[in-house]
């Protein structure tokens, strides 16, 4: 977030917390708006210093006060099982990394920027993991809220944009979007292509169109997902797809109008 947005988020709050309280007074007992006023800012107040779930158990006023002091905010251990749950054995990873640091050793894994939790959210709704070939059933499956944040926390590290990600993804007309899209484009590319010659009728301008449009989204995927990334998806894909079969957490295989690119399944 930039110095003006958060500037400009600052007078919103403001604007807010005066139109709230010029609504409530009406409602009071007094009709006053100063008393009104008064319990909207014992309202912010309480949220301010109030321990939050959502935070692993820190205030927000805990949260910033270690931002200012330039400290990191480390995720608890107590709180690893709420952030790293599942099966995927990425996320299992990361969670031992964190369980068996030393209690006065930072273990790297630090609270995330708002906007990548809400990318993550995006992803876990929005994108499906391609599984391997000899995986039975249906060639996707849903992708979990926790590989969704281990994928985003991931391609942010390798420098991807994730707001501009996200807002392509965000666009997307269909129903999900697969991830071997951003890691092989050129190959789902090709098979759509090849899809659009020999298995489309001429006459069928609806899917045509349709055909295009996911070319066209797979390029438009490339312009923010470099070589070198691609490259890291594939291993982060790989390593979720064949770890989840192992532990047997591939039930949610997803159906729907995406086209089915790959020759999987």
């Amino acid at each position: 977030m930039s110095v003006q947005e958060a500037a400009l988020y600052g007078d919103l709050v403001l604007a807010l917390h005066d139109y709230a309280a010029e609504q409530l007074a009406p409602f009071s007992p007094d009709k006053n708006t100063d008393a009104a006023r008064t319990r909207v800012d014992d309202f912010i107040r309480t949220w301010f210093f109030t321990p939050q779930k959502e935070l692993y158990g820190s205030a927000p006023r805990e949260i910033i006060w270690r931002e200012q002091l330039g400290k990191a905010n480390v995720l608890p251990k107590e709180h690893t099982a709420d952030a790293f749950g599942d099966d995927c054995p990425i996320c299992q990873e990361i969670r031992g990394d964190i369980e068996s640091a030393e209690e006065s050793v930072d273990h790297g894994y630090h609270w995330l920027d708002p906007e990548l939790h809400r990318a993550a959210r995006t992803f876990a709704e929005h994108c499906d993991i391609p599984l391997p070939a000899t995986s039975k059933g249906a060639p996707y499956r849903r992708t979990t809220k926790n590989e969704a944040l281990s994928l985003v926390v991931g391609l942010h590290r390798q420098g991807v944009d994730i707001q501009a990600l996200l807002a392509q993804i965000e666009a997307w007309p269909y129903q999900n979007v697969a991830l071997d899209w951003l890691s092989e484009p050129e190959r789902n590319v090709a098979l759509v292509c090849q899809a659009m010659e020999t298995v489309i009728a001429p006459d069928d301008a609806d899917e045509l169109a349709r055909f295009h449009h996911h070319r066209d989204f797979i390029l438009a995927l490339v312009r923010l997902i470099s070589p070198g990334v691609r490259l890291w998806l594939n291993g982060w894909l790989d390593a979720v797809a064949y770890g989840a079969m192992l532990g047997g957490s591939v039930d949610a295989a997803v159906t729907g109008d995406r086209i089915p690119l790959t020759s999987r399944g």
